[in-house]
């Protein structure tokens, strides 16, 4: 497929572009598409536009300044018309209001609209999958993990959705995270019945990345210790 702006001309695969994008050319792409249909498993929930969006909401953990996630959420907003101009609105609802069309960075949008794909949960599919209930249904206690947790923990992401599960069967779940952001974290991270970070001190950025392996191992050993504590007290 080739994106073009008001002259017709075709523009690069970059941000900046974004807000120049009047047409789509789908000549070759609807040859390969056909009739096959998609489902697509989006690690998050959020919608494309918006504070939490694919642009405001993630942005500037990936070094964009505030001017220059700005920027990108009016190219989005102009990219999400052209979209709901091309393919029209599924069931009356414009792409950018699809629950996943902000996941990665716009990329669930995308499939929504080019593909005609079912947004579904990432983690609820794969739960799904291997019968994680089953598996909960034998289990005394369950760990989860995830490199931050933060705000978007509670818009799909791995955590919450296996908190979720262990809670509906009784079973208590751990995390051991990255990083705790301070604020106001989801619901659902409530029901863990305990977070351990991996880094000890004040190790932060570049140097707990280098170091993320080891830190991991560190945070399990905390974890079960406690773990085989309270199992001789006979908590």
């Amino acid at each position: 497929m080739r994106f073009l702006d008001e002259n017709g001309a075709e523009l690069a695969g970059v941000g900046r572009d974004l807000a120049l994008v009047r047409s789509i050319d789908l000549s070759l792409f609807r040859l390969y598409v056909g009739e096959t249909r998609f489902r697509v498993m989006c690690d998050v929930r959020s919608l494309l536009l918006g504070e939490e969006g694919a642009t405001l909401g993630y942005a500037a953990s990936r070094g964009a300044t505030d001017e220059v996630a700005r920027e990108l959420e009016r190219g989005m907003a102009r990219y999400a018309d052209v979209l709901d101009a091309v393919f029209g609105r599924a069931s009356g609802v414009s792409v950018r209001d699809q629950s996943g069309s902000g996941a990665a960075g716009g990329l669930g949008a995308a499939c929504a609209a080019f593909l005609s794909a079912r947004l579904d949960g990432g983690i609820e599919s794969i739960l799904e999958l291997v019968r994680f209930d089953d598996i909960l249904a034998t289990a005394d206690l369950c760990v989860t993990g995830e490199g931050r947790l933060d705000g978007h923990t509670g818009v799909g992401k791995v955590v919450s959705g296996v908190a979720a599960a262990c809670a509906r069967q009784g079973v208590p779940c751990v995390a051991i995270v990255g990083e705790v952001k301070r604020g106001d974290l989801p619901p659902v991270v409530r029901s863990l019945a305990a977070v351990i970070p991996t880094v000890e001190s004040s190790e932060a950025g570049e140097e707990a990345l280098d170091h993320a392996e080891e830190l991991y191992v560190r945070a399990a050993r905390r974890l079960f210790s406690l773990v085989a504590v309270g199992a001789g007290l006979g908590a």
